[in-house]
């Protein structure tokens, strides 16, 4: 659902269609009774599997012991599994050179030859423990099979299985009682409804009937199919495969044209169509005339049919089967692929192992090499054969042991000595017989080859090293043969075309590059072109005011229309094009076209855009009579280029010149937004736009504030950064806890916390420069009730609960209090921007990190600061005098960090989900309860000025929460306008065709 139907018509008439293939709307059973009903058809199934489940068991398990011949005589088994005797082993030792390397314990076989009489009983135990303990326990495994079934190997589960006889009823009797055996002991049965007997020319019409009798099986017809090849008596013919060519063909009209673009069909055609037939090209040598018809029927669906017959094919296939470099579409012709499939079977063939590889060795190469073989066999034989000279060219054999042939394997650089004039060739001569102790033969080789190609042997290719002899594919890099890289070496070449690079860009979609190759080979069914085949008609553009003739070069450059189009562009990128044809225009565009800058890049690309839209709007303009706008259409290709832009690469710095050029197509440049499909309150919002975007590309925004309210909440930014911003926050973190404690150190509890109910006015003056945090009425008011209710405690005159402090402890206790408040408003406001500008991820896991970080950084230099300052060798101390006790004083430590750690959660996540300012408001809350408890667990004095301080903060609190209310309810407002509207507009819009 990601990449492949983007939701599109197509994609959902298939789905259709597979949903009725796959209903079963009646069911014929055995006596003719028909079920239509999808109840009937339901019991019917579940009592046919009923039926055939419970039937009684016939399985015997027999013995099948007399059909193995046995390999191993009685005695040489005996012999084999009888435990060594002192003499082999002895006989074995001595065998040995004496001065061998030793083995792991230091000891050479000289050492046990001249000791034998020592070390014997030891020697001999240990080869005896050897040949009985070769077994390993576990390794032989039980294998899985159904509930109820007979343990037995599943070797014949095969769909289809080929046993050759020789005819005579002996032999199919002794084939009749081993398959009788068989389904006694396995318990499956044969079917022979379904197996059938096929004869040669040979046998008589009167064996045959015999043969049937006996068996019980039909007669089989040639042709028939194995494994999906067609097994035919002698030469294969054009009918033989016309089941092939029918499965194209059905395929083909399971898609309705009308539902695809002719990218989309290029897609089918590359990755669907062209795979089918690639298993009988690559076993079978297939009729031209069959190679023919596949690619006639994949050319026609490419191009499309009219009223049921094809439409003009303005290109001929061979010229679509070429690479996009050289002119083409990167298709492949059917004749080719199968030479390339061909010549990986001749790879395989010369440097495999295989069992296959040994059959057809045995079979056509006797014991000489391939290139001897000869050619008059069958002929999928003779279709291998015939590329075996390509194979030959494009690989060579790195030579080691030596075991290639000396004449035929091109082991040289100049390629195989045979092809050496003059020379007395023996096939069987390998390289290493020219070897003499690791050295090569001199006088053999000049005797053979003469003294200059000696000289050059001897030069380059070593003698006498390990390793078996490699073969390379030297088209490759990577030495291994593929059939892409064997289709390249045997394909017909055409000149490389560089504009093609632009036309087939990777960030054009796929309809755009069709539309304008077929302009690039004035393949579009113009009036001109229609005429020039000879279907004569009165020419009139649909696009012009005076009805001008309709050629490619007037619809897509000099019409007055598409002068303006290509007017705009050039004045938005600034360069100067002189006005000929349409490709010399667009051919002199690309000459200013790089990929090295964001301004090159849309100048390749800008061309293909133009013309896809002006052959657009010709369309719509002949077939739907509507005649669009210079405005309209130019404001498409903005569109267009703005998707595109949010899928290119970033090419660093920007110039001026490229940021005017952007500017001039609304194109930005700066911070890149993508839509996440998330099912939450505002989805509806979310699938409209990834409905409205072309191509899979981002919607892309100057700025994080320009982004509608609504969507702030599903936008996902592409770059996320955590530990260096925690660590940046970090002295700003420890400075502000330094300044609270010096507060709460110089201050009593009540004041020192209605004094902290600054933040909130602190927090809402930093989001307003920092955040961009409008204020409303009921904010200010918040904001000056809670600054009036802190300004009471410091103007009341001393009293008892400040006894023993003087001004000087109090100012500074106020100073930093205040200074604190004024430093974690900031920090909140950091945090919210820093969640909007840097740590750019929509999961609630980024708070979690931030904290993790910020704990373990702050808990580092807490630690280093009191091991530092020598103040741990008085925690024991501190504890002792703790009232509670020890128990009470560890639990009030851990309760207080985890407290701590769950505001800290609870604030941060706040700021993530909605504002620093919000989640100072809700932290405040508990402000003013403080003074209360202060007075009930510490006996703090609570006097007229901490009341009155304590009901303005309540009151600058509830002003806040009402101004929230407000916001909510407009925001609900608000995204009932945008359901209406999205509703509204989806009935409104067209349907979008493709041309």
């Amino acid at each position: 659902m990601v990449d492949g139907d983007k939701n599109s018509k197509f994609f959902h008439a298939v789905v259709n269609q597979r949903r009725r293939n796959n209903f079963i709307s009646s069911m014929t059973l055995v006596d003719g009774t028909i079920l239509s009903t999808p109840e009937q058809v339901h019991q019917g199934a579940v009592c046919y599997f009923q039926e055939i489940l419970s039937g009684a068991e016939v399985s015997e398990v027999g013995d099948l012991s007399p059909l193995l011949d046995k390999v191993i005589a009685d005695e040489d088994n005996f012999f084999l599994c009888n435990e060594p005797m002192e003499l082999e082993v002895k006989e074995a030792l001595l065998s040995i050179p004496k001065h061998s390397s030793p083995g792991p314990d230091g000891f050479g076989s000289g050492f046990f030859s001249s000791c034998w009489e020592l070390v014997k009983d030891d020697v001999v135990e240990a080869a005896k423990e050897f040949f009985s303990g070769n077994f390993e326990s576990g390794k032989i495994k039980a294998f899985s099979h159904p509930l109820g079934a007979p343990l037995i190997s599943h070797l014949l589960y095969a769909d289809d299985l080929l046993i050759f006889l020789n005819g005579e009823k002996r032999s199919l009797r002794r084939l009749i009682e081993v398959l009788g055996c068989y389904e006694r002991w396995s318990g499956q049965l044969i079917n022979k409804e379904k197996s059938a007997l096929f004869f040669s020319d040979h046998i008589t019409q009167g064996r045959r009937v015999g043969l049937k009798r006996l068996t019980g099986f039909v007669e089989g017809k040639f042709p028939v199919v194995y494994l999906g090849v067609p097994l035919v008596v002698g030469r294969l013919k054009v009918r033989d495969l016309e089941p092939l060519v029918t499965k194209i063909r059905n395929k083909v009209a399971g898609w309705k044209y009308k539902l695809l673009s002719q990218g989309g069909r290029l897609t089918l055609l590359g990755h669907v169509l062209s795979s089918m037939s690639m298993h009988l090209l690559a076993v079978l040598n297939i009729p031209k005339a069959v190679h023919h018809k596949i690619d006639s029927i994949l050319s026609t669906f490419f191009w499309g049919v009219s009223a049921g017959h094809p439409k003009r094919k303005w290109r001929s296939w061979s010229h679509l089967c070429k690479p996009t470099n050289e002119g083409g579409l990167n298709l492949r012709n059917s004749l080719e692929v199968q030479r390339a499939l061909h010549m990986k079977f001749v790879w395989h063939l010369m440097s495999g192992d295989s069992l296959w590889n040994k059959f057809f060795q045995a079979k056509y190469v006797k014991k000489g090499h391939v290139a001897l073989a000869s050619d008059n066999s069958s002929r999928f034989w003779k279709s291998v054969m015939g590329v075996l000279p390509e194979v030959l060219e494009n690989v060579r054999l790195m030579v080691k042991e030596g075991k290639g042939s000396f004449w035929y394997d091109r082991w040289l650089s100049s390629g195989p000595l045979s092809l050496h004039p003059n020379v007395d060739i023996t096939p069987s001569l390998c390289i290493k017989d020219l070897w003499v102790e690791n050295s090569w033969d001199r006088d053999k080789l000049v005797e053979l080859v003469g003294s200059v190609k000696t000289e050059e042997i001897v030069q380059t290719i070593a003698a006498g090293r390990n390793g078996e002899d490699v073969l390379v594919w030297m088209p490759s890099k990577d030495g291994k043969f593929s059939s892409a890289s064997a289709w390249d070496r045997i394909r017909v070449r055409a000149p490389q075309a560089p504009e093609m690079k632009w036309i087939w860009h990777g960030l054009l979609p796929k309809r755009v590059s069709v539309c304008v190759w077929k302009s690039r080979y004035d393949c579009l069914p113009v009036d001109e072109n229609i005429c020039r085949v000879g279907i004569q008609l009165a020419s009139k553009c649909g696009c012009c005011v005076f009805g001008q003739g309709e050629s490619r070069d007037h619809v897509l450059s000099s019409s007055e229309f598409a002068g303006k189009m290509w007017a705009l562009a050039e004045e938005a990128l600034g360069i100067s094009v002189v006005p000929h044809s349409w490709w010399s225009r667009v051919f002199q565009w690309w000459s200013y076209a790089k990929t090295s800058t964001t301004r090159g890049t849309l100048i390749g690309i800008l061309p293909c855009v133009i013309t896809w839209r002006l052959w657009l709007r010709r369309c719509k303009a002949r077939m739907e009579g509507i005649q669009e706008t210079v405005e309209g259409v130019w404001l498409a290709v903005k569109a267009c280029l703005r998707n595109i832009s949010g899928c290119m690469k970033n090419h660093g710095e920007v110039s001026s010149v490229d940021m005017a050029m952007l500017a001039a197509l609304e194109v930005t440049n700066d911070l890149s937004f993508s839509i996440s499909h998330q099912f939450r309150e505002w989805n509806m919002v979310a699938d409209f736009l990834a409905r409205s975007g072309e191509g899979g590309c981002s919607r892309r925004y100057e700025d994080y504030d320009m982004l509608p309210k609504e969507l702030k909440g599903i936008i996902r930014l592409e770059s996320f950064v955590v530990m260096g911003e925690a660590q940046e926050l970090q002295p700003h973190i420890i400075g502000v806890n330094m300044m609270y404690t010096y507060g709460i150190f110089n201050l009593p509890v009540s004041t020192y916390s209605l004094i902290c109910s600054t933040q909130l006015a602190f927090t809402a003056l930093f989001s307003f420069f920092l955040n961009s945090q409008k204020f409303t009425p009921f904010i200010i008011n918040s904001v000056v009730l809670v600054t009036i209710s802190a300004i009471l405690l410091i103007v009341q005159p001393n009293s008892a609960d400040t006894m023993g402090t003087s001004n000087k402890k109090d100012a500074v206790g106020f100073l930093c209090t205040v200074g604190a408040s004024a430093g974690y408003s900031l920090l909140l406001s950091l945090m919210q921007l820093s969640f909007q500008k840097v740590l750019k991820r929509e999961t609630f896991n980024v708070v979690l990190e931030m904290i993790i970080y910020r704990s373990l950084i702050a808990t580092s230099v807490s630690a280093l600061g009191l091991f530092a300052s020598g103040e741990w060798k008085s925690l024991a101390e501190e504890m002792e005098k703790f009232g509670p006790g020890k128990l009470s004083y560890v639990m009030t430590l851990v309760w207080t960090a985890v407290a701590w750690q769950v505001c800290s959660i609870g604030s941060v996540g706040l700021i993530f989900e909605a504002s620093s300012l919000f989640s100072n408001v809700i932290t405040t809350v508990a402000l003013p309860v403080i003074p209360i408890l202060a007075v009930i667990f510490f006996h703090d004095k609570m006097d007229g000025l901490k009341v009155v301080s304590m009901l303005l903060a309540i009151w600058g609190f509830v002003s806040y929460i009402y101004q929230h209310y407000l916001d909510d309810s407009k925001s609900k407002a608000a995204k009932a306008n945008v359901n209406e509207d999205l509703d509204t507009s989806n009935k409104k819009r067209p349907q979008l065709m493709d041309i």
